[in-house]
Order: structure tokens, then sequence, then C-alpha cells
């Protein structure tokens, strides 16, 4: 599913991400974000009323099991912003579900956010697999820091 947005504010999603504890570890320099936000969710499922961002990932994390438990992922989120990166998709999902489902309250849908990690499953049902509620007053917080 591609989405654009209009965005702006870089320094306040940062300091707002943070604030919800996102991004612990990025400096201002690292985050750009101005102009238009273009990006594509690899696949959004709803389950049991509640919809899902799910998103594929090819990181070779290491060679052992534990590479790819909870903490591993968590790690490798970390370093690659991965978390940003899903906090603009639930802001983009909280905008799409706003047109399609008005009547219903993000709350109501919002699932979380799973990431596959496909080298690390193993057919263990959580091995491999991140998985992120995100508070949706964390992303109610960042989808006004990103209105530019």
């Amino acid at each position: 599913i591609e989405f654009h947005f209009p965005l702006g504010g870089q320094s306040q999603v940062l300091k707002t991400a943070q604030a919800h504890g996102y991004l612990p570890n990025t400096q201002a320099s690292m985050v750009r974000l101005e102009g238009m936000m273009t990006g594509s969710i690899d696949l959004l499922c709803r389950w049991q009323g509640r919809y899902y961002v799910i998103d594929y990932k090819t990181n070779h994390l290491g060679d052992q099991l534990q590479d790819y438990s909870n903490i591993g992922l968590k790690r490798a989120i970390e370093h690659h912003h991965y978390d940003l990166q899903y906090l603009i998709y639930t802001v983009a999902l909280k905008k799409m579900l706003a047109i399609a489902s008005p009547s219903e309250t993000f709350e109501d849908l919002f699932g979380g956010v799973i990431y596959l990690f496909l080298r690390g499953m193993i057919g263990n049902h959580s091995q491999g697999v991140f998985f992120d509620r995100v508070d949706v007053k964390a992303i109610e917080a960042i989808e006004l820091a990103l209105n530019p």
C-alpha cells in the first residue's frame, strides 16, 4: 500500500518519538523529515476486526538462533531506525482509516505492527517476529508533530 502526505517539523517528531520511548539513540541530524512523505507498506491485514501493519525484513542479524530473539530484533529495530519507519506507517494507516471508516475510532481498529525477520523465522511463532502494539496516544502525537 503506497501513501503520500506532506510533513514538516522534524525536530518535533524526534522529540515526540523519544518522549514515547522510540528512537532512543537517535540524534536530530540523523532524521530528515521535510517535504512530502512517500512510503509503501509491505502488507496491511485485518484480523479479528483490527488492522496490522506488516513489514518483511531480510537482514542478516547473525548465525545463532538467539540473534533473532526479541532482544536481537529490538536491537536491529533501533539500529536501522525501523521504529521511525513503523511510526510513520501507523500514521499513514490512521489517515487511511479516518477516510475509510470514519465512524470507528483508530484505537478500536488498530492491532499493531509486525516486523517479520525472514532469516530468523523457523516455525516458532515468536522467533524472528517483532511486534509492537504502539500506543494510540503516541501515534496521535507523532501525527501532530509530522504536520507541516
